[in-house]
């Protein structure tokens, strides 16, 4: 009650599911950028209405349209264009009418199902608002406001890219959304590492968007938090594979999550003792003489067999580097025998 609705109208001008999906987040990312709404979708604050119709190739002719109602996630929106163009399809070519109608998207089903038929314009019997006149926006209303508006996605995404050299790609992931933005920012001026806090957004927390469904607006992880976890993969006292433990841990944890506490209670400091690994190596190599003998046969991309034996064996915490440069250096040692 009292929450205005924002109802913009496109022209039908899209002719693939990619641009629909683009031009929608790109509204998403502005009207958050604005702060006119949080664009939760799958709670209602952004919802799309797609109207669709299909036409034979080379024909300028629109042909009859439906409506899919109150759609509340873009994966829902291609799923839903993918299934009623298939379906308007398969009745024009049976020989069967489209009906200009208003359906419902079923997500549990991957269907679209009639609703009611869809009226004309003149049908709804729209009338003029007796209490609200028409609004009339000045040119110098226009400039002012764009003067005001705060930096966005694109504008933020060149600055990425000219000021922490992220890729074109990257920056504008990490801009597309003010949340991620916010995040990324934050955490780079306390710990100092846009290349190491675009890694594990980019990486991860994109990971987690795509397999658990987490939205950006949704993240509850703090700079402050994320800024310590990257400072702690920077001094090497966890590794990258590691990390990614640690991280999905902190991510999905309580606000109250210590980083500290959970790498010393699961002991995942990084092992470096090059002695160790190269005792470890050692042993590697003595317990696979089979894929020694392939290693000097000339098969050298069985390295990578010995590495992950070694990493398994020190149950993947040790420092990846120093493994490496002990295999190859005891692997060389063979080939010299």
């Amino acid at each position: 009650c009292g929450v205005p609705l924002i109802e913009i109208v496109s022209e039908p001008d899209f002719r693939e599911t990619e641009e629909v999906i683009a031009y929608l987040a790109k509204l998403k990312s502005t009207f958050e950028y604005l702060g006119i709404s949080d664009c939760k979708m799958e709670q209602g604050s952004m919802r799309a209405d797609v109207n669709l119709s299909v036409r034979p190739k080379g024909s300028t002719e629109f042909g009859t349209r439906t409506e899919m109602k109150n759609i509340n996630s873009f994966k829902s929106i291609e799923r839903a264009i993918a299934f009623e163009s298939k379906r308007q399809i398969a009745l024009i070519e049976n020989g069967e009418r489209v009906i200009q109608e208003t359906r419902r998207w079923d997500e549990n089903k991957g269907k679209t199902f009639a609703m009611r038929s869809k009226e004309n314009a003149q049908d709804y019997r729209y009338f003029p608002e007796p209490d609200i006149p028409p609004v009339s926006i000045s040119e110098e209303e226009i400039q002012h406001y764009i003067e005001i508006c705060p930096e966005f996605a694109d504008a933020k995404a060149k600055r990425y890219i000219s000021d922490f050299k992220l890729s074109e790609e990257d920056a504008g992931i990490i801009a597309g959304s003010k949340y991620f933005a916010q995040l990324f920012e934050k955490t780079v001026e306390l710990c100092n590492d846009p290349s190491e806090v675009r890694y594990w957004i980019i990486t991860q927390i994109l990971y987690f968007m795509n397999e658990r469904n987490v939205q950006p607006e949704d993240i509850k992880l703090s700079p402050e938090k994320f800024a310590q976890f990257v400072n702690i993969v920077k001094a090497g006292r966890i590794n990258k594979q590691v990390g990614k433990t640690v991280f999905e841990n902190m991510f999905f944890g309580s606000d109250d999550f210590d980083i500290e506490k959970f790498i010393k209670d699961n002991e995942l400091e990084q092992v470096d003792d090059s002695e160790l690994i190269s005792e470890t190596v050692k042993n590697i190599i003595e317990t696979n003489p089979k894929a020694v003998e392939q290693y000097k046969s000339g098969q050298t991309k069985i390295t990578g067999f010995f590495i992950g034996q070694v990493m398994k064996q020190l149950k993947g915490k040790a420092n990846p580097a120093t493994v490496g440069k002990a295999v190859n250096e005891a692997l060389a040692n063979l080939k010299e025998d």
